[in-house]
Protein backbone atom coordinates (compact mmCIF):
# COMPACT_ATOMS: atom_id res chain seq x y z
CA UNK A 1 0.00 0.00 0.00
CA UNK A 2 1.40 3.35 -1.00
CA UNK A 3 0.80 5.07 2.31
CA UNK A 4 -0.42 4.20 5.77
CA UNK A 5 -4.14 4.78 6.17
CA UNK A 6 -5.33 6.82 9.10
CA UNK A 7 -8.13 4.35 9.76
CA UNK A 8 -5.61 1.51 10.15
CA UNK A 9 -3.80 3.50 12.81
CA UNK A 10 -7.09 4.31 14.54
CA UNK A 11 -8.14 0.68 14.51
CA UNK A 12 -4.85 -0.58 15.87
CA UNK A 13 -4.62 2.17 18.51
CA UNK A 14 -8.26 2.97 19.36
CA UNK A 15 -9.30 6.11 21.18
CA UNK A 16 -12.43 6.24 23.32
CA UNK A 17 -15.08 3.95 21.87
CA UNK A 18 -17.56 5.73 19.62
CA UNK A 19 -19.33 5.58 16.28
CA UNK A 20 -16.37 7.01 14.33
CA UNK A 21 -13.99 4.44 15.79
CA UNK A 22 -16.48 1.62 15.12
CA UNK A 23 -16.72 2.82 11.53
CA UNK A 24 -12.92 2.68 11.19
CA UNK A 25 -12.94 -0.86 12.55
CA UNK A 26 -15.53 -1.83 9.92
CA UNK A 27 -13.37 -0.23 7.26
CA UNK A 28 -10.33 -2.16 8.42
CA UNK A 29 -12.24 -5.44 7.99
CA UNK A 30 -13.37 -4.28 4.55
CA UNK A 31 -9.80 -3.69 3.42
CA UNK A 32 -8.81 -7.18 4.51
CA UNK A 33 -11.56 -8.71 2.34
CA UNK A 34 -11.34 -6.60 -0.81
CA UNK A 35 -8.19 -5.84 -2.82
CA UNK A 36 -10.10 -2.94 -4.44
CA UNK A 37 -9.77 -0.94 -1.21
CA UNK A 38 -6.00 -1.37 -1.01
CA UNK A 39 -5.28 0.35 -4.31
CA UNK A 40 -6.38 3.22 -6.51
CA UNK A 41 -7.78 6.35 -4.91
CA UNK A 42 -9.61 4.71 -1.99
CA UNK A 43 -6.64 4.72 0.47
CA UNK A 44 -5.73 8.32 -0.35
CA UNK A 45 -9.30 9.56 0.02
CA UNK A 46 -9.83 7.67 3.26
CA UNK A 47 -6.69 9.23 4.67
CA UNK A 48 -7.82 12.68 3.47
CA UNK A 49 -11.27 12.29 5.02
CA UNK A 50 -9.85 10.99 8.31
CA UNK A 51 -7.74 14.15 8.68
CA UNK A 52 -10.75 16.35 7.84
CA UNK A 53 -12.80 14.46 10.41
CA UNK A 54 -10.25 15.23 13.11
CA UNK A 55 -10.35 18.95 12.31
CA UNK A 56 -14.17 18.98 12.26
CA UNK A 57 -14.39 17.29 15.66
CA UNK A 58 -12.08 19.98 17.03
CA UNK A 59 -14.20 22.81 15.53
CA UNK A 60 -16.24 24.03 18.51
CA UNK A 61 -18.54 26.30 16.44
CA UNK A 62 -19.42 23.50 14.05
CA UNK A 63 -19.94 21.01 16.87
CA UNK A 64 -22.28 23.48 18.59
CA UNK A 65 -24.34 23.90 15.41
CA UNK A 66 -24.82 20.16 15.03
CA UNK A 67 -25.55 19.69 18.72
CA UNK A 68 -28.34 22.26 18.52
CA UNK A 69 -29.86 20.96 15.28
CA UNK A 70 -32.82 18.58 15.31
CA UNK A 71 -32.99 15.18 13.69
CA UNK A 72 -35.29 16.58 10.98
CA UNK A 73 -32.97 19.44 9.99
CA UNK A 74 -31.37 19.04 6.58
CA UNK A 75 -28.62 21.37 5.40
CA UNK A 76 -25.17 21.43 3.90
CA UNK A 77 -22.02 23.50 4.34
CA UNK A 78 -19.57 24.11 1.51
CA UNK A 79 -16.26 24.22 3.38
CA UNK A 80 -13.80 25.36 0.72
CA UNK A 81 -10.96 25.73 3.21
CA UNK A 82 -11.13 22.00 3.95
CA UNK A 83 -12.10 21.01 0.41
CA UNK A 84 -15.34 19.25 1.35
CA UNK A 85 -19.09 19.68 1.38
CA UNK A 86 -20.62 18.68 4.75
CA UNK A 87 -24.15 17.29 4.37
CA UNK A 88 -26.65 16.68 7.14
CA UNK A 89 -29.36 14.34 5.88
CA UNK A 90 -32.80 13.43 7.11
CA UNK A 91 -32.65 10.36 9.35
CA UNK A 92 -28.84 10.69 9.39
CA UNK A 93 -28.50 8.73 6.17
CA UNK A 94 -24.99 7.83 4.99
CA UNK A 95 -25.95 5.97 1.80
CA UNK A 96 -23.56 8.01 -0.33
CA UNK A 97 -20.71 6.13 1.33
CA UNK A 98 -22.18 2.79 0.22
CA UNK A 99 -22.53 4.00 -3.37
CA UNK A 100 -18.88 5.07 -3.43
CA UNK A 101 -17.60 1.82 -1.94
CA UNK A 102 -19.80 -0.43 -4.07
CA UNK A 103 -18.63 1.48 -7.14
CA UNK A 104 -15.05 0.57 -6.16
CA UNK A 105 -15.98 -3.13 -6.19
CA UNK A 106 -17.80 -2.65 -9.50
CA UNK A 107 -14.77 -0.96 -11.03
CA UNK A 108 -16.78 2.21 -11.69
CA UNK A 109 -15.52 4.52 -8.95
CA UNK A 110 -14.33 6.95 -11.65
CA UNK A 111 -17.97 8.04 -11.93
CA UNK A 112 -18.73 8.69 -8.24
CA UNK A 113 -17.68 11.61 -6.06
CA UNK A 114 -16.06 10.08 -2.92
CA UNK A 115 -18.10 10.27 0.28
CA UNK A 116 -17.32 9.65 3.94
CA UNK A 117 -19.49 9.63 7.09
CA UNK A 118 -18.62 11.38 10.35
CA UNK A 119 -20.50 11.53 13.63
CA UNK A 120 -20.43 15.03 15.12
CA UNK A 121 -22.13 15.55 18.48
CA UNK A 122 -24.26 12.46 18.02
CA UNK A 123 -25.27 13.41 14.47
CA UNK A 124 -24.07 11.49 11.42
CA UNK A 125 -23.11 13.69 8.47
CA UNK A 126 -21.58 12.96 5.07
CA UNK A 127 -18.46 14.59 3.64
CA UNK A 128 -18.03 14.85 -0.12
CA UNK A 129 -15.00 16.14 -1.97
CA UNK A 130 -15.48 19.51 -3.66
CA UNK A 131 -14.89 19.05 -7.40
CA UNK A 132 -15.08 21.28 -10.44
CA UNK A 133 -17.56 20.09 -13.05
CA UNK A 134 -20.45 21.35 -15.15
CA UNK A 135 -24.05 20.44 -14.29
CA UNK A 136 -27.40 21.08 -15.88
CA UNK A 137 -28.91 24.49 -15.26
CA UNK A 138 -32.11 26.28 -16.11
CA UNK A 139 -34.94 24.73 -18.06
CA UNK A 140 -32.77 22.32 -20.01
CA UNK A 141 -31.11 20.41 -17.21
CA UNK A 142 -28.07 18.95 -18.95
CA UNK A 143 -24.46 20.19 -18.85
CA UNK A 144 -23.21 22.22 -21.84
CA UNK A 145 -22.72 20.10 -24.96
CA UNK A 146 -19.05 21.14 -25.01
CA UNK A 147 -18.68 19.00 -21.86
CA UNK A 148 -21.14 16.25 -22.75
CA UNK A 149 -19.55 15.58 -26.12
CA UNK A 150 -16.26 14.69 -24.42
CA UNK A 151 -17.86 11.72 -22.63
CA UNK A 152 -16.90 8.40 -24.31
CA UNK A 153 -19.86 6.17 -25.18
CA UNK A 154 -18.41 3.25 -23.18
CA UNK A 155 -18.22 5.51 -20.10
CA UNK A 156 -21.84 6.52 -20.62
CA UNK A 157 -22.94 2.88 -20.67
CA UNK A 158 -20.82 1.77 -17.72
CA UNK A 159 -21.82 4.72 -15.53
CA UNK A 160 -25.51 4.28 -16.34
CA UNK A 161 -25.43 0.53 -15.83
CA UNK A 162 -23.83 1.24 -12.45
CA UNK A 163 -26.63 3.72 -11.68
CA UNK A 164 -29.20 1.06 -12.52
CA UNK A 165 -27.47 -1.65 -10.47
CA UNK A 166 -27.05 0.55 -7.38
CA UNK A 167 -30.56 1.94 -7.68
CA UNK A 168 -29.62 5.60 -7.93
CA UNK A 169 -33.06 7.14 -7.84
CA UNK A 170 -32.52 10.90 -8.01
CA UNK A 171 -30.19 11.45 -10.96
CA UNK A 172 -31.72 14.67 -12.20
CA UNK A 173 -29.53 17.05 -14.15
CA UNK A 174 -28.25 18.94 -11.11
CA UNK A 175 -26.89 15.66 -9.64
CA UNK A 176 -24.89 14.62 -12.72
CA UNK A 177 -21.67 16.46 -13.40
CA UNK A 178 -19.19 16.29 -16.28
CA UNK A 179 -15.66 17.55 -15.72
CA UNK A 180 -13.33 19.15 -18.27
CA UNK A 181 -11.85 15.72 -19.08
CA UNK A 182 -15.26 14.37 -20.09
CA UNK A 183 -15.66 12.20 -16.99
CA UNK A 184 -19.18 11.71 -15.61
CA UNK A 185 -19.42 12.44 -11.88
CA UNK A 186 -22.49 11.37 -9.88
CA UNK A 187 -23.05 13.10 -6.54
CA UNK A 188 -25.92 13.53 -4.09
CA UNK A 189 -26.51 9.79 -4.34
CA UNK A 190 -28.47 9.62 -1.09
CA UNK A 191 -31.43 8.03 -2.86
CA UNK A 192 -30.10 4.58 -3.70
CA UNK A 193 -30.24 0.80 -3.28
CA UNK A 194 -33.97 0.48 -2.47
CA UNK A 195 -35.56 0.85 -5.87
CA UNK A 196 -38.73 0.80 -7.95
CA UNK A 197 -37.73 -1.96 -10.38
CA UNK A 198 -40.98 -1.73 -12.35
CA UNK A 199 -43.05 1.39 -13.14
CA UNK A 200 -46.12 1.56 -10.93
CA UNK A 201 -48.99 3.90 -10.20
CA UNK A 202 -48.71 6.19 -7.19
CA UNK A 203 -51.15 8.46 -5.40
CA UNK A 204 -49.97 11.41 -7.45
CA UNK A 205 -48.68 10.29 -10.87
CA UNK A 206 -46.47 7.22 -11.13
CA UNK A 207 -43.13 5.92 -9.91
CA UNK A 208 -40.22 4.48 -11.83
CA UNK A 209 -36.77 3.93 -10.42
CA UNK A 210 -34.52 4.20 -13.44
CA UNK A 211 -34.88 7.58 -15.10
CA UNK A 212 -32.17 10.18 -15.60
CA UNK A 213 -31.86 13.62 -17.14
CA UNK A 214 -28.85 12.27 -19.07
CA UNK A 215 -31.24 10.32 -21.31
CA UNK A 216 -31.35 13.70 -23.07
CA UNK A 217 -27.69 13.37 -24.08
CA UNK A 218 -26.87 12.22 -27.64
CA UNK A 219 -25.23 9.09 -26.13
CA UNK A 220 -28.69 7.74 -25.25
CA UNK A 221 -29.46 6.96 -28.90
CA UNK A 222 -25.92 6.47 -30.23
CA UNK A 223 -25.33 2.91 -31.57
CA UNK A 224 -22.44 0.87 -30.21
CA UNK A 225 -19.46 0.09 -32.42
CA UNK A 226 -18.12 -3.48 -32.44
CA UNK A 227 -15.28 -2.47 -30.12
CA UNK A 228 -17.58 -0.56 -27.73
CA UNK A 229 -19.97 -3.52 -27.57
CA UNK A 230 -17.02 -5.77 -26.68
CA UNK A 231 -15.93 -3.40 -23.89
CA UNK A 232 -19.44 -3.24 -22.44
CA UNK A 233 -19.66 -7.02 -22.69
CA UNK A 234 -16.46 -7.34 -20.66
CA UNK A 235 -17.96 -5.10 -17.98
CA UNK A 236 -21.16 -7.15 -17.88
CA UNK A 237 -19.16 -10.37 -17.50
CA UNK A 238 -17.38 -8.82 -14.52
CA UNK A 239 -20.70 -8.44 -12.70
CA UNK A 240 -20.47 -12.08 -11.56
CA UNK A 241 -17.53 -11.12 -9.34
CA UNK A 242 -19.44 -8.12 -7.98
CA UNK A 243 -22.48 -10.22 -7.14
CA UNK A 244 -20.32 -12.83 -5.46
CA UNK A 245 -18.83 -10.17 -3.16
CA UNK A 246 -22.08 -8.51 -2.08
CA UNK A 247 -22.65 -10.69 0.98
CA UNK A 248 -19.12 -10.00 2.24
CA UNK A 249 -19.64 -6.26 1.82
CA UNK A 250 -23.01 -6.19 3.60
CA UNK A 251 -21.51 -8.23 6.46
CA UNK A 252 -18.92 -5.47 6.97
CA UNK A 253 -21.22 -2.50 6.58
CA UNK A 254 -24.34 -4.09 8.10
CA UNK A 255 -26.71 -2.83 5.42
CA UNK A 256 -29.47 -4.59 3.53
CA UNK A 257 -29.45 -4.43 -0.26
CA UNK A 258 -32.55 -6.58 -0.75
CA UNK A 259 -33.20 -8.92 -3.65
CA UNK A 260 -33.79 -6.09 -6.11
CA UNK A 261 -30.10 -5.68 -6.86
CA UNK A 262 -29.89 -9.31 -8.03
CA UNK A 263 -32.93 -8.73 -10.23
CA UNK A 264 -31.24 -5.74 -11.85
CA UNK A 265 -28.00 -7.66 -12.41
CA UNK A 266 -29.97 -10.45 -14.09
CA UNK A 267 -31.79 -7.95 -16.33
CA UNK A 268 -28.48 -6.52 -17.53
CA UNK A 269 -27.08 -9.96 -18.25
CA UNK A 270 -30.23 -10.89 -20.16
CA UNK A 271 -29.98 -7.94 -22.56
CA UNK A 272 -28.98 -9.07 -26.09
CA UNK A 273 -25.96 -6.78 -26.32
CA UNK A 274 -24.36 -6.38 -29.75
CA UNK A 275 -22.92 -3.76 -32.07
CA UNK A 276 -25.58 -1.35 -33.28
CA UNK A 277 -27.57 -1.42 -30.05
CA UNK A 278 -28.11 1.83 -28.17
CA UNK A 279 -28.82 2.66 -24.55
CA UNK A 280 -32.29 3.58 -25.72
CA UNK A 281 -32.65 -0.08 -26.76
CA UNK A 282 -31.52 -1.18 -23.31
CA UNK A 283 -34.05 1.09 -21.62
CA UNK A 284 -36.82 -0.25 -23.82
CA UNK A 285 -35.71 -3.79 -22.93
CA UNK A 286 -36.03 -3.02 -19.21
CA UNK A 287 -39.55 -1.60 -19.47
CA UNK A 288 -41.20 -3.11 -22.57
CA UNK A 289 -44.75 -2.03 -21.72
CA UNK A 290 -43.89 1.59 -20.93
CA UNK A 291 -41.52 1.58 -23.89
CA UNK A 292 -44.43 1.28 -26.32
CA UNK A 293 -45.60 4.77 -25.43
CA UNK A 294 -42.34 6.67 -24.84
CA UNK A 295 -42.19 8.44 -28.18
CA UNK A 296 -45.83 9.41 -27.76
CA UNK A 297 -44.95 10.84 -24.35
CA UNK A 298 -42.05 12.78 -25.90
CA UNK A 299 -44.43 14.48 -28.31
CA UNK A 300 -46.94 15.31 -25.58
CA UNK A 301 -44.38 16.76 -23.14
CA UNK A 302 -42.65 18.65 -25.96
CA UNK A 303 -46.01 20.27 -26.74
CA UNK A 304 -46.66 21.18 -23.10
CA UNK A 305 -43.19 22.53 -22.27
CA UNK A 306 -42.61 24.07 -25.70
CA UNK A 307 -39.14 22.54 -25.94
CA UNK A 308 -37.89 19.37 -27.56
CA UNK A 309 -37.43 16.59 -25.01
CA UNK A 310 -36.33 12.97 -25.03
CA UNK A 311 -37.28 10.14 -22.69
CA UNK A 312 -35.39 11.43 -19.64
CA UNK A 313 -37.15 14.80 -19.45
CA UNK A 314 -40.46 13.35 -20.64
CA UNK A 315 -40.64 10.65 -17.96
CA UNK A 316 -39.43 13.00 -15.23
CA UNK A 317 -42.09 15.50 -16.24
CA UNK A 318 -44.90 12.93 -16.27
CA UNK A 319 -43.84 11.23 -13.04
CA UNK A 320 -42.61 14.14 -10.89
CA UNK A 321 -42.93 17.59 -12.42
CA UNK A 322 -46.47 18.12 -13.67
CA UNK A 323 -47.33 20.55 -10.89
CA UNK A 324 -44.64 22.96 -12.11
CA UNK A 325 -46.65 23.75 -15.26
CA UNK A 326 -50.03 25.27 -15.80
CA UNK A 327 -51.61 22.83 -18.21
CA UNK A 328 -54.89 22.87 -20.03
CA UNK A 329 -57.51 20.37 -18.94
CA UNK A 330 -57.01 18.55 -22.24
CA UNK A 331 -53.25 18.16 -21.82
CA UNK A 332 -53.65 17.02 -18.23
CA UNK A 333 -56.20 14.45 -19.30
CA UNK A 334 -53.93 13.22 -22.10
CA UNK A 335 -51.07 12.76 -19.64
CA UNK A 336 -53.32 10.81 -17.28
CA UNK A 337 -54.50 8.60 -20.13
CA UNK A 338 -50.89 7.90 -21.07
CA UNK A 339 -50.09 6.89 -17.48
CA UNK A 340 -53.18 4.68 -17.26
CA UNK A 341 -52.29 2.97 -20.54
CA UNK A 342 -48.53 2.50 -20.28
CA UNK A 343 -47.96 2.37 -16.53
CA UNK A 344 -51.30 1.12 -15.25
CA UNK A 345 -50.89 -1.67 -17.78
CA UNK A 346 -48.25 -3.14 -15.47
CA UNK A 347 -50.81 -3.85 -12.76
Amino acid sequence: MRKCLSFLILWCFPLLAGWNEDFDAESYRLVQLFPEFKKGWYPEYYDFFSKIRKSLLEDSALCKRYKESTREDKFQICDKSRGVVIKKRLRQRIQELYVWELSCILGTSDFVVPSFPVEIEGTKVVLQVIEEFAIGRGEKKIPPLSFVEKVPLVDYWKSHLMAYILGLGDLVGINIGVNTFGKIRFFDTESCLHYQNEPSLSEKYFKTGFVMESFEWPHYREPLSTFDAYMIGEFIRSLAYFEEKLSSYTACRSISLGEGIHYRLDRIRSFPLQAGKSFRDFYGFLFPRMNEGLDELNALVTKITKRQVDHGAAILFASRRQERYKMSKTNRQMLQEWIDTYVGGHL
